[in-house]
């Protein structure tokens, strides 16, 4: 190859890489979902070992190990099995490359409140002041409080989630902004009397499409789907 022609290839390489980095951005500023091609990791209550390095045949035991680890781009399929913790994710993006917690394709993962100590106004599984999370297709139940709280945070997107007997809501977002609440199915939720079996506070740019509420409780007559507290789409 002359020269002239290495420097040719060079050049064509740097406009390819520049475009993407563009692309990647724009789509991020446009709001449309983005799922890099970042590590796959596996979590199994039944076979797993957090010392494990999280691989489908060595998977980690814990959700919250995942928690601690996962970055940009990166999924964890949670396998079938009932998960007596709380998590909170610790890692977030900012160029659209969605963090990923989703259950195993065919199979019920769930996530077990029973007993576990939540603070008011926080959530099982708790998103606090991050961005960039997808939660997916997970079973969430017995929480104190909310089942799924996104507080403080922006492009979460919570969807196919199934959420049952919480003390607030089954889902809830607070203070957050460019929020998905998509096909999910929320039931005896509020049970301790507050607020709604899907709520959105405060928040900004949001839609709430296809889910299912139903199944209150005898003791109090709490609302379906509120969106409230100034929130807006502009």
């Amino acid at each position: 190859m002359s020269r002239n022609s290495a420097r040719w290839v060079y050049l064509r390489l740097i406009i390819v890489v520049g475009l993407m980095a563009w692309l990647s951005v724009s789509l991020a500023r446009m709001g449309v979902v983005t799922h890099a091609q970042g590590a796959v990791y596996y979590v199994s209550d039944e076979s797993g070992d957090d010392s494990n390095p999280g691989t489908e045949a060595q998977p980690w035991k814990t959700i919250q190990k995942a928690a601690n680890t996962l970055d940009a781009g990166d999924t964890v399929y949670i396998r079938a099995g009932t998960y007596h913790e709380r998590v909170i994710p610790q890692n977030s993006e900012s160029t659209g490359n969605y963090i990923t917690y989703a259950a195993y394709p065919g199979e019920t993962a769930t996530l077990d409140g029973n007993g576990i100590f939540v603070p008011v106004d926080e959530g099982l599984l708790y998103i606090s002041g991050k961005s960039y999370i997808e939660v997916s297709g997970l079973r969430v139940i017995n929480s104190a409080q909310a089942d799924i709280l996104a507080d403080g945070s922006s492009h979460i997107i919570i969807e196919k989630n199934y959420t049952d007997n919480t003390g607030s809501s089954g889902i809830g977002v607070w203070n957050s902004d460019n929020v998905t609440v998509d096909g999910n199915e929320v039931e005896r939720a509020c049970h301790g009397g507050m607020q709604e079996f899907i709520s959105v506070a405060g928040t900004h740019i949001f839609e709430v499409k296809n889910n299912h509420v139903h199944n209150g409780t005898s003791q109090y007559s709490k609302e379906g789907i509120v969106v409230k507290d100034g929130s807006y789409n502009p």
